[in-house]
């Protein structure tokens, strides 16, 4: 993973977007694949990887493991499967599902 110092802009009354150039990897955001600028809503996009998968035991596009379509995917906006079964489960199953 990585971090990045974000400046604020007091102009915009906004911090100031940046990039890293496009990332590989399986848990990349779609601004991350685009080499878009970033800002913190990335993390929050990895954050609901990280729920899927403590979810369902499995990796978000369980059926391809590697990067590109796994990059194709995020960038077309393709959501991952999930059981709908799982709404009707535990309070905290409903709930991941709920802000996955």
């Amino acid at each position: 993973n990585r971090g990045e110092v974000m400046f604020y802009s007091n102009r915009n009354q906004t911090y100031c977007r940046y990039k890293n150039g496009s990332a590989g990897g399986n848990y990349r955001s779609p601004e991350e694949y685009a080499d878009q600028p970033l800002n913190q809503q990335i993390d929050v996009f990895s954050l609901g990887h990280i729920f899927y998968s403590i979810l369902t035991g499995l990796w978000v596009y369980f059926d391809h493991f590697e990067t590109f379509p796994v990059q194709e995917k995020t960038l077309n906006g393709e959501l991952p499967f999930i059981d709908p079964r799982y709404l009707t489960k535990s309070f905290a199953e409903r709930e991941l599902i709920i802000v996955i």
